[in-house]
């Protein structure tokens, strides 16, 4: 992190990812979310057996490692939640800030935005080429950035 980024504009940057996403805190799940949440639950039984388990996804019971398609790191961060916290629409969408958080932080101070003069600055042209580079990859964000 640059040594002229202050803690006051650090706080200034996270607040700016972490407020907009406040009112959506009980926002239900919803489309994929569940079979991160079936892959979370079915972590906390057997760690190392994350997709050791069925499910309807397409009209018929099926074993999980036929219709899940996504590496179960996500899952892993859930089950840690859901043990301490459960697995609440609200939980799980505030642990999802903590991560937003770093994230936003992180680019903010990385040093290949050094060239940027302000954090405010940065943190814009941080989240400018991440809409570029899903633009131009069709690659969806999980927390639009």
């Amino acid at each position: 992190m640059r040594a002229d980024l202050s803690l006051k504009h650090l706080a200034l940057v996270i607040a700016a990812t972490v407020l907009p996403l406040l009112p959506f805190l009980d926002k239900a799940f919803h489309i994929d979310d569940p079979l991160f949440i079936w892959t979370a639950k079915q972590i906390l039984k057997g760690p190392l057996d994350f997709y050791g388990f069925t499910g309807n996804w397409f009209g018929l019971e099926t074993p999980a490692y036929a219709f899940i398609k996504n590496p179960p790191l996500a899952s892993y961060y859930i089950a840690v939640v859901g043990l301490f916290a459960g697995f609440s629409e609200k939980a799980i969408h505030i642990a999802f800030l903590v991560p937003a958080a770093f994230a936003s932080a992180g680019a903010t101070g990385s040093d290949g935005l050094s060239g940027c003069r302000s954090v405010i600055a940065a943190s814009l042209e941080h989240r400018r080429r991440g809409a570029a580079r899903r633009a131009a990859t069709g690659m969806p964000s999980a927390n639009g950035g």
